[in-house]
């Protein structure tokens, strides 16, 4: 069974504390300030809208080790929640996140699991051999500590740098010309008016012992 103890193991996660849901995290406010001149859209928005390099930077990193290379262009609402925690300075219970991610992509079919690193971290703390489950030799050649890093190439395909020196401009990247492009098309976000939905009541993980405050993200899209 992987519970908190195993997770704490595996991956050095400190579950102390309470948790409870952001209430002040509104996505549509939280995308405002990293893309200021766009609307949130509940569907998604591209990852070449955020304005602020680093931060497009992170957001592509998640989901390289999460959900997938290939969804690393679409930032979805839990994402943009650690986001906004990381900017906020706040606690993120990033076992829910996790958990959320897994349910998000089972739920929607979006991408697939970019796991391979946590996969071998579980295996190895299980003491579970390649060989007894017929798994590639490759996996048993693989650490945790393998996450799948962004090389420049990347990170010029993904239109976020001009070169080795120099981050290319918010508006100047395709993203930002495709999307008021659409605008002019009649295409507006499909986004309804109000704030953003807030995680389900109840929480059936794992209780934490009280020490410090960690915040819930949104749950997956259903």
């Amino acid at each position: 069974m992987v519970d908190n103890a195993v997770m704490k193991d595996v991956c050095g996660f400190n579950f102390s504390g309470t948790r409870s849901k952001a209430l002040d995290f509104d996505a549509k406010k939280s995308w405002a300030e990293l893309s200021p001149h766009t609307t949130w859209d509940s569907a998604g928005m591209s990852n070449g809208l955020i304005e602020d390099l680093a931060t497009a930077v992170v957001h592509r990193f998640i989901c390289y080790n999460v959900t997938g290379k290939k969804e690393a262009n679409k930032v979805s609402e839990v994402e943009l929640f650690l986001l906004w925690a990381m900017r906020a300075g706040v606690r993120v219970c990033s076992m829910t996140f996790l958990q959320n991610s897994l349910q998000e992509i089972a739920l929607t079919r979006r991408g697939l699991p970019a796991l391979g690193h946590f996969v071998t971290a579980l295996a190895n703390h299980f003491d579970i051999t390649p060989e007894a489950y017929r798994l590639p030799g490759e996996i048993a050649l693989q650490e945790r500590s393998e996450m799948r890093c962004l090389n420049y190439n990347e990170l010029k395909q993904a239109d976020l740098i001009r070169n080795q020196t120099t981050a290319k401009e918010y508006t100047k990247r395709t993203a930002y010309d495709t999307y008021f492009k659409k605008l002019q098309q009649g295409q507006p976000n499909s986004d309804p008016a109000g704030s953003s939905r807030q995680p389900t009541e109840g929480d059936e993980h794992e209780q934490m012992n009280i020490d410090e405050d960690y915040l819930l993200p949104p749950p997956p899209a259903g």
